[in-house]
């Protein structure tokens, strides 16, 4: 019935009349020439309400999406106080892609903003963007460039002549050369097979204010002590890029602390593209996502796992901490392995430092069930003397707090605990 209704008010406003209504015929067919699809919603809707329809006559014409720095509309952006890198805030319609707005007036010339030119510190995060702060954006969804030291890590494959490149694990930028992920994620695979693309935020696009970096990986490194099989332990990795990463505001260091006294355990933040929910209709994130989560005392968590399928007889080794899971979400997922945990830096609560690699979980954001990560402070004698030995000079230190980073989870694995 009510289609049926629609379908009349449809040919009521759309149709042409008869000749024996001049008067009407006239006005109409001008209001018709100029009738968009929005206006003629309008216009059912209120007299499906029984309501006067002439404020539809100046509904606002239709919009385009664009990148947010091509909208010249009044109110699509203002000025964001207090950050230098966040130059706008978005005001208008969400369109499908995260950083384009819904414009009426487009200026296709338009550049987008340069963020000023600066000397990042280890650890900067940009809580409002680089750029642009996006209002609207979905739970767990981060800002652009929010995170400028979070990596993806890519593996190559060949088929039937043709190469491509598979998401493969996460990682974070502990060196202008060095990437730190998770040993389970790389082991297997040669130098020449992997990828490091740093400056991500939107996978699926690429209309990101400042171009991504893409660059080769020469070698792999293995923690020495690494063991993947039942007593897993010193899961992680370094990655020797080819060349050195162009620092800015979307490619950083993060920083590596020199003790737990150095950081806050409280708002620590895991940044990947990991799934959201441990479950078969859960995808990998287009938008890199931040879970802000505390961390668990090690006792704490390896009790709580031992409630879990792992039994009582398990043991959680020295080698890995746990973080989250106070709340249903607050938890890495698949596809997070590699990923990045970091806690602000006591001195400076808005840099931070890296206390944990994405390792694994009992599935996904249950209440009461820690994530595991492997330890970067337990690792970071190796990494220090890994910087030491390959990288001289200056630039292995930023302000005097060593650099480092992660990698990712990943699926397969035959240890009871899931490989994120």
């Amino acid at each position: 019935m009510f289609l049926l209704l629609m379908m009349m008010m449809w040919m009521e406003v759309t149709a042409i009349p008869s000749s024996s209504s001049p008067s009407l015929s006239s006005s109409r067919q001008n209001s018709h020439e100029s009738l968009d699809m929005r206006r003629l919603l309008c216009l059912l809707v209120k007299r499906v309400e029984g309501r006067d329809g002439s404020t539809c006559e100046s509904y606002p014409p239709l919009c385009t999406c664009v990148p947010a720095w091509q909208c010249r509309d009044e109110g699509a952006a203002e000025e964001a106080s207090g950050n230098i890198l966040s130059l706008i805030v978005l005001k208008n319609i969400r369109c499908g892609v995260t950083e384009e707005v819904c414009c009426v007036q487009v200026d296709e010339n338009a550049p987008p903003s340069t963020p000023p030119l600066v000397t990042p510190s280890c650890g900067q995060r940009n809580l409002l963007g680089v750029g642009s702060t996006f209002e609207g954006l979905e739970e767990q969804q981060s800002q652009y460039g929010e995170f400028p030291w979070t990596a993806v890590v890519f593996t190559e494959h060949l088929l039937d002549g043709f190469s491509f490149q598979i998401f493969t694990a996460g990682g974070s930028l502990v060196h202008k050369r060095l990437v730190l992920t998770v040993a389970h994620a790389v082991q297997g695979f040669s130098a020449d097979q992997l990828n490091v693309r740093l400056g991500e935020w939107n996978t699926e696009t690429e209309t990101e204010a400042i171009p991504h970096q893409d660059l080769e990986v020469v070698e792999v490194l293995l923690h020495p002590d690494y063991s993947g099989g039942p007593r897993h332990h010193y899961d992680v990795a370094l990655l020797v890029l080819k060349q050195p990463v162009v620092l800015g505001t979307t490619v950083s260091t993060v920083c590596l602390p020199a003790g737990e006294e150095d950081y806050l355990p409280d708002g620590c933040v895991m940044s990947g593209w990991g799934k959201k929910n441990f479950d078969d209709s859960s995808k990998f994130q287009e938008v890199m996502k931040a879970v802000e989560m505390p961390l668990v005392q090690h006792d704490v968590c390896q009790a709580a796992l031992q409630e879990t399928r792992l039994g009582p007889g398990f043991l959680l080794h020295d080698s890995f901490l746990c973080a989250g899971g106070q709340k249903e979400g607050q938890d890495s997922c698949t596809g997070d392995g590699g990923s990045p945990l970091v806690c602000p830096l006591r001195s400076d609560p808005s840099r931070y430092v890296q206390v944990g690699v994405v390792a694994m979980g009992v599935g996904c954001g249950q209440m009461g069930v820690p994530g595991v990560y492997a330890d970067v402070l337990n690792a970071q004698p190796w990494i220090n003397e890994v910087i030491a030995t390959k990288f001289s000079g200056s630039e292995n230190k930023i302000k005097g707090i060593w650099q480092i980073e992660l990698h990712l989870r990943n699926q397969g694995s035959h240890l009871p605990l899931l490989m994120k």
